[in-house]
């Protein structure tokens, strides 16, 4: 398992730094319980499920991600890990895309044309193909076009919801002054430890800007997953309960 990691320790923290960015990777509690009203589920959240057949869609494609960066082979003990981070992913968009809704952030038709339109898998010969597009997505996601444009409107609505999250981060000059004062110091002592130089302010501010943003998404997805109920059941549809 060690030599494992070694030799691909470059794609697994590639995969790792895309969960974070897709997902906003925090700490869900998680509540383990059956439920007959949703047999089919990966997981709940907030009434709405994460059907097993959406779960093992998404975790074929990242795992067909990390085969392309070089990771051919997943260790079984590893398996459960990246099932378990791919749910947990999944269930933070859910839960981005459900407080859109309830926000009333809905993205527009045209952008979920353009979203479409994008992707060149759907093109002949530089032309959109409508064929091509239904054919491509049954044969790679068993999804109808109706089903994939469906899947693309929560996914802009979770994207923009978290733009607005990570968008709202505010600091004061005063709390900038004492937090670019503490961060000179630290830069100070790396460069006298032969670290690179201390950046400029305009990129310090963006920096800490980002840093409180995520903060903020962490706390709100935090307190969401608190307020509606949550269960993973994953486990226990896998092993055939």
């Amino acid at each position: 398992m060690i030599k494992f990691f070694y030799k691909h320790r470059k794609p697994i923290y590639l995969a790792i730094v895309a969960v974070f960015l897709m997902g906003i990777f925090v700490g869900l509690g998680s509540y383990i319980g059956s439920d007959a009203s949703s047999f089919d589920a990966a997981a709940t959240i907030g009434g709405e499920k994460i059907t097993m057949q959406d779960f093992y869609r998404e975790y074929n494609r990242q795992a067909e991600q990390l085969s392309a960066r070089g990771l051919s082979e997943i260790p079984e003990a590893l398996r459960g890990t990246i099932k378990q981070q791919v749910l947990q992913q999944m269930v933070v968009n859910k839960a981005l895309e459900l407080s859109a809704g309830d926000y009333k952030i809905r993205p527009s038709d045209f952008e979920v044309a353009a979203v479409v339109q994008s992707n060149p898998a759907f093109y002949r010969e530089g032309k959109f193909v409508p064929q091509l597009y239904a054919y491509y997505l049954m044969q790679n996601m068993k999804m109808q076009p109706s089903q994939y444009e469906s899947f693309l409107r929560g996914q802009l609505a979770a994207s923009h919801f978290r733009t607005l999250l990570l968008g709202s981060a505010r600091m004061t000059p005063q709390e900038f002054d004492a937090a670019y004062a503490l961060y000179q110091e630290f830069q100070k002592q790396n460069k006298e430890k032969g670290k690179s130089k201390t950046p400029g302010k305009a990129e310090v501010m963006k920096s800490m800007l980002q840093s409180k943003g995520l903060s903020i998404a962490n706390s709100y997805l935090r307190q969401y997953t608190q307020d509606h109920p949550f269960k993973n059941l994953l486990d226990q549809r896998e092993k055939g309960l």
